[in-house]
């Protein structure tokens, strides 16, 4: 879903109606079939504020019991997308992803597309407030808490696979030249 606000989802041309969202979550929810439902909050756009923010949270909040879990993603602004494009000029977003703020961080592709990749926190691409920035963290750690109590313990044993690749990734990509 990554965003519920109705300016946000038209912003990232993601737009579709709150209340048929909420319609697709309830017949997924109380389908016959035992899904497990997970969705992902994307934050720190260049829009964000923390009006934004706070209307996403309270958005999310009311509609988190549909869901078990709930991930939170800091935008890396990826060339080619309207963010990278509308942004290009702001300092660190041109090839962000050759300087040495982020090469330096040793991060691997495929730590960076499958979990939460902090570094675009702590980039801050598009200069945001220190307090838009506490106040996604505290929305990432709100939703880390619901997932923790809520989500079905056997989904544990895929999830420590996931880390064993991750750990794989990143000490091939440290090693390689």
């Amino acid at each position: 879903i990554e965003r519920l606000t109705d300016d946000c989802k038209k912003t990232v041309n993601k737009y579709v109606p709150y209340d048929e969202t909420i319609e697709k979550l309830k017949k997924i929810r109380h389908s016959k079939y035992p899904f497990e439902l997970f969705t992902n909050i994307l934050l720190g756009f260049s829009f964000d504020t923390m009006d934004t923010l706070k209307r996403e949270y309270d958005l999310f909040s009311s509609v988190k019991g549909y869901f078990d879990a709930i991930g939170v993603k800091f935008l890396a602004p990826i060339p080619g997308t309207k963010e990278y494009s509308a942004n290009i000029n702001m300092p660190g977003v041109k090839e962000w992803y050759l300087h040495d703020s982020f090469t330096k961080l040793k991060t691997s592709f495929f730590q960076m597309a499958m979990f939460d990749y902090t570094g675009a926190y702590f980039l801050n691409f598009f200069n945001l407030d220190r307090k838009i920035l506490r106040k996604m963290i505290a929305i990432q750690i709100h939703f880390i808490n619901h997932t923790v109590k809520s989500t079905n313990k056997w989904l544990i044993i895929p999830r420590y696979f996931e880390l064993i690749l991750v750990f794989l990734s990143l000490l091939l990509f440290r090693v390689s030249p």
